[in-house]
Protein backbone atom coordinates (compact mmCIF):
# COMPACT_ATOMS: atom_id res chain seq x y z
CA UNK A 1 0.00 0.00 0.00
CA UNK A 2 1.35 3.42 -0.96
CA UNK A 3 1.74 6.23 1.58
CA UNK A 4 0.65 8.92 -0.89
CA UNK A 5 -2.90 8.35 -2.11
CA UNK A 6 -2.63 10.60 -5.17
CA UNK A 7 -1.97 14.09 -6.45
CA UNK A 8 -5.04 15.46 -4.62
CA UNK A 9 -3.26 14.82 -1.30
CA UNK A 10 -0.37 17.01 -2.48
CA UNK A 11 -2.72 19.72 -3.80
CA UNK A 12 -4.61 19.83 -0.49
CA UNK A 13 -1.55 21.15 1.37
CA UNK A 14 -1.05 24.91 1.53
CA UNK A 15 2.71 25.02 0.95
CA UNK A 16 4.88 27.65 2.62
CA UNK A 17 6.55 30.40 0.60
CA UNK A 18 10.17 31.54 1.00
CA UNK A 19 9.28 35.25 0.91
CA UNK A 20 6.83 35.28 3.84
CA UNK A 21 9.12 36.63 6.56
CA UNK A 22 10.35 39.96 7.88
CA UNK A 23 13.07 41.16 10.24
CA UNK A 24 13.69 44.23 12.36
CA UNK A 25 16.57 45.43 14.51
CA UNK A 26 15.33 47.31 17.54
CA UNK A 27 18.18 49.75 17.95
CA UNK A 28 17.98 53.52 18.45
CA UNK A 29 21.23 54.04 16.48
CA UNK A 30 19.97 52.48 13.25
CA UNK A 31 19.34 55.20 10.67
CA UNK A 32 15.85 56.13 9.48
CA UNK A 33 13.87 54.64 7.73
CA UNK A 34 15.53 51.35 8.69
CA UNK A 35 14.60 51.82 12.36
CA UNK A 36 11.06 50.62 11.50
CA UNK A 37 11.88 48.02 8.82
CA UNK A 38 15.06 46.37 7.60
CA UNK A 39 15.75 45.87 3.86
CA UNK A 40 16.77 42.24 4.10
CA UNK A 41 17.01 40.26 0.90
CA UNK A 42 17.69 36.88 2.53
CA UNK A 43 17.81 35.54 6.05
CA UNK A 44 19.26 32.23 7.23
CA UNK A 45 18.24 31.46 10.80
CA UNK A 46 19.92 28.49 12.43
CA UNK A 47 17.31 26.83 14.61
CA UNK A 48 19.21 23.84 15.98
CA UNK A 49 22.65 22.23 15.85
CA UNK A 50 23.49 18.78 17.09
CA UNK A 51 26.98 17.32 17.03
CA UNK A 52 27.61 13.60 17.30
CA UNK A 53 30.18 11.54 19.13
CA UNK A 54 31.63 8.74 17.05
CA UNK A 55 32.85 5.55 18.65
CA UNK A 56 33.86 2.10 17.54
CA UNK A 57 32.67 -1.14 19.02
CA UNK A 58 34.00 -4.34 17.53
CA UNK A 59 34.20 -3.86 13.77
CA UNK A 60 31.41 -1.23 13.58
CA UNK A 61 31.36 2.53 14.02
CA UNK A 62 28.43 4.26 15.71
CA UNK A 63 27.30 7.82 16.38
CA UNK A 64 25.33 9.20 19.31
CA UNK A 65 24.20 12.76 20.08
CA UNK A 66 26.89 14.65 22.00
CA UNK A 67 26.45 18.44 22.21
CA UNK A 68 25.37 21.61 20.47
CA UNK A 69 27.05 24.82 19.30
CA UNK A 70 26.30 28.53 19.13
CA UNK A 71 23.57 29.41 16.64
CA UNK A 72 23.85 32.15 14.01
CA UNK A 73 21.70 34.31 11.78
CA UNK A 74 23.04 35.33 8.37
CA UNK A 75 21.40 38.35 6.76
CA UNK A 76 21.88 39.61 3.21
CA UNK A 77 20.49 43.12 2.88
CA UNK A 78 20.21 46.12 0.59
CA UNK A 79 21.68 49.54 1.39
CA UNK A 80 20.76 53.03 0.26
CA UNK A 81 22.88 55.43 -1.80
CA UNK A 82 24.31 57.05 1.36
CA UNK A 83 25.61 53.67 2.66
CA UNK A 84 23.67 54.18 5.89
CA UNK A 85 23.56 50.49 6.85
CA UNK A 86 27.20 49.90 5.94
CA UNK A 87 28.18 52.82 8.18
CA UNK A 88 25.82 51.62 10.94
CA UNK A 89 27.37 48.14 10.93
CA UNK A 90 30.92 49.50 10.76
CA UNK A 91 30.16 51.71 13.78
CA UNK A 92 28.59 48.74 15.61
CA UNK A 93 31.74 46.66 15.07
CA UNK A 94 34.55 49.23 15.35
CA UNK A 95 33.14 51.75 17.82
CA UNK A 96 30.51 50.01 19.95
CA UNK A 97 31.97 46.49 20.10
CA UNK A 98 35.70 47.32 19.89
CA UNK A 99 35.73 50.91 21.25
CA UNK A 100 38.09 52.06 18.50
CA UNK A 101 40.53 49.25 19.25
CA UNK A 102 40.95 50.01 22.96
CA UNK A 103 38.90 47.16 24.46
CA UNK A 104 36.14 44.68 23.68
CA UNK A 105 32.71 45.67 24.94
CA UNK A 106 30.58 43.49 27.18
CA UNK A 107 27.75 41.52 25.60
CA UNK A 108 25.20 43.89 27.14
CA UNK A 109 26.82 46.72 25.14
CA UNK A 110 27.76 44.85 21.96
CA UNK A 111 24.53 42.88 21.40
CA UNK A 112 21.44 44.31 19.70
CA UNK A 113 17.88 43.01 19.61
CA UNK A 114 16.73 41.28 16.40
CA UNK A 115 13.26 39.96 15.61
CA UNK A 116 12.43 37.55 12.80
CA UNK A 117 8.80 36.84 11.96
CA UNK A 118 7.41 34.14 9.74
CA UNK A 119 4.04 34.71 8.09
CA UNK A 120 1.28 32.76 6.38
CA UNK A 121 -0.02 33.53 2.88
CA UNK A 122 -2.18 36.39 4.22
CA UNK A 123 0.88 37.91 5.95
CA UNK A 124 -0.42 37.02 9.41
CA UNK A 125 2.33 36.30 11.92
CA UNK A 126 2.81 32.57 12.47
CA UNK A 127 6.00 32.65 14.55
CA UNK A 128 8.30 35.29 16.01
CA UNK A 129 11.91 34.65 16.97
CA UNK A 130 13.64 37.23 19.16
CA UNK A 131 17.40 37.25 19.67
CA UNK A 132 20.22 39.29 21.09
CA UNK A 133 22.94 39.23 18.41
CA UNK A 134 26.29 40.75 17.56
CA UNK A 135 28.03 40.80 14.15
CA UNK A 136 30.81 38.32 13.52
CA UNK A 137 33.23 38.13 10.63
CA UNK A 138 34.35 40.65 8.06
CA UNK A 139 32.26 43.57 6.83
CA UNK A 140 33.42 44.32 3.29
CA UNK A 141 32.43 47.00 0.80
CA UNK A 142 32.31 45.57 -2.68
CA UNK A 143 31.68 47.71 -5.75
CA UNK A 144 31.43 46.62 -9.35
CA UNK A 145 30.72 48.14 -12.75
CA UNK A 146 27.11 46.92 -12.95
CA UNK A 147 24.10 49.05 -12.09
CA UNK A 148 22.56 46.67 -9.55
CA UNK A 149 21.47 47.43 -6.02
CA UNK A 150 24.03 47.56 -3.21
CA UNK A 151 23.90 44.41 -1.07
CA UNK A 152 25.92 43.22 1.90
CA UNK A 153 25.93 40.03 3.89
CA UNK A 154 26.72 39.70 7.58
CA UNK A 155 26.75 36.84 10.03
CA UNK A 156 25.32 37.48 13.51
CA UNK A 157 26.00 35.32 16.56
CA UNK A 158 22.97 34.60 18.76
CA UNK A 159 23.90 35.30 22.37
CA UNK A 160 20.49 35.46 24.02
Amino acid sequence: MAFLNGIDSVRAVEWGRTYLWDIQFQDPTIPSPFNTWFPAKEVEEELAKLNSHTFTSGISTYKIPQNTETLNVKITFYDNSDYDLLNWLENWINTISLNGGFYVATLSTAAKFLQIIKMDNERNTIDTSSYWVYPEGTLTYMGNSESGAITYSMNFVIVG
